[in-house]
């Protein structure tokens, strides 16, 4: 039988998937990336990759509140430092990966730096990978052959969607929230994202920060002047966006204490670059306006806008939409019934949730890892 290595980058990731090795029964074994030290020489180092994992880095990390403030040297200096700590990463991986009688490799997201440099090493040594992530619905999680996020095997074709008939219920947003007071009577509802969440910089051609995307909506309320937008800061998120509050926009509110899923369900549509939300959003029945690439980025689904023009022409022709529910049920049921497993991996999963986990990975081991989320296997 095939055999599966899970990898954790954090006390997290590894009290999940310590979890994992104790309930399900099937060959595991788990390394935390503090075990490895001992480096391999003589490699074939993949600079071009490498690289790139270190532009992607500094991206990030300049999208922060410090980030950018440093200077061109700071950055150069990093962009050094961050290439040599990647490179001995990739050495400490193949030492470690070449003593593996494994199949497999299982990693949490696969996009941070240190997963994604072992997502580069094991792929070097033929290893196949599977993709650990909580979503893509609220109180579900994956396990993807592919990838997460944007870059998971859900297909982004309606087609697809509407050929498989529903299977199961289908998820829908039933906790009804009062009309939240002191808001316009219609709404597009925005809400802000974690400036250091992978999905805006790897994921966002176009809107490069929340500041930018504030921008965005005040050029596209002085073309559609009839709309209101809400905007909600996320959480979660160290920046502070005091002085765009402190703006006095007649079109544009921001507001602070009131649920996500209340202004969703209230709202006329949702706008986001690929949020949480806008998935919530679908399971509201709402129509919903994506800026960048999302799992649910495709149309008719949803509405999509590659830039400012066509986002406005969006705007202006929001009445005019029709929502297609028959094809989100088909969507949403597909995610519930076949793509996820029940159960937030990060929050007490249950019984349930193990039995799925078991189920999909039994699949792995055969050689079934796209059937195991109800896809063709490919050649």
């Amino acid at each position: 039988m095939a055999k599966l290595a899970l990898f954790s980058a954090s006390k997290q990731q590894h009290a999940y998937f310590k979890n994992l090795c104790e309930q399900v029964n099937l060959p595991l074994s788990l390394t935390g990336y503090k075990s490895l030290w001992r480096p391999a020489f003589g490699v074939n180092i993949p600079y071009a990759a490498l690289t790139k994992q270190v532009e992607v880095l500094l991206k990030r990390k300049r999208n922060s509140a410090k980030g950018k403030n440093k200077s061109a040297l700071y950055w150069q200096v990093a962009c050094w430092l961050n290439l040599q700590k990647a490179k001995w990463l990739y050495r400490q991986y193949q030492a470690w990966l070449q003593t593996l009688d494994a199949d497999y490799i299982g990693v949490w997201n696969g996009k941070k730096f240190r997963q994604a440099i072992l997502v580069i090493a094991a792929k070097s040594l033929n290893k196949k990978i599977i993709y650990f992530e909580t979503g893509p619905l609220p109180g579900y999680s994956a396990i993807d052959p592919v990838g997460v996020d944007y870059f998971s095997a859900i297909p982004r074709n309606a087609d697809f969607y509407l050929s498989r008939p529903i299977t199961g219920p289908v998820p829908e947003m039933l906790e009804h929230f009062p009309c939240p007071s002191g808001l316009p009577e219609n709404y597009i509802f925005i809400p802000f994202q974690v400036v250091e969440d992978s999905n805006i910089y790897l994921h966002s051609p176009w809107i490069r920060d929340m500041r930018h995307l504030f921008q965005v909506i005040v050029e596209a309320s002085k073309a559609c002047p009839n709309l209101e937008f809400v905007i909600k800061p996320h959480p979660a998120c160290p920046e502070r966006y005091d002085d765009l509050v402190s703006i006095d926009h007649t079109k544009i509110h921001f507001v602070q204490d009131i649920p996500s899923q209340a202004l969703v369900q209230h709202a006329q549509a949702v706008l986001t670059v690929n949020s949480t939300v806008g998935m919530e959003a679908i399971m509201a029945r709402k129509n919903v306006i994506v800026l960048g690439q999302a799992i649910y980025g495709f149309e008719p689904l949803i509405r999509l806008a590659a830039n400012q023009s066509q986002l406005e022409t969006i705007l202006s022709s929001l009445d005019q939409i029709t929502l297609d529910e028959n094809l989100i049920a088909h969507y949403l049921d597909y995610l519930a019934n076949e793509y996820a497993v029940v159960g937030d991996a990060m929050r007490e999963p249950n019984e349930k949730h193990w039995t799925d986990v078991t189920q999909k990975l039994a699949k792995f081991f055969e050689g079934k890892a796209m059937k195991s989320i109800g896809l063709q296997e490919t050649m």
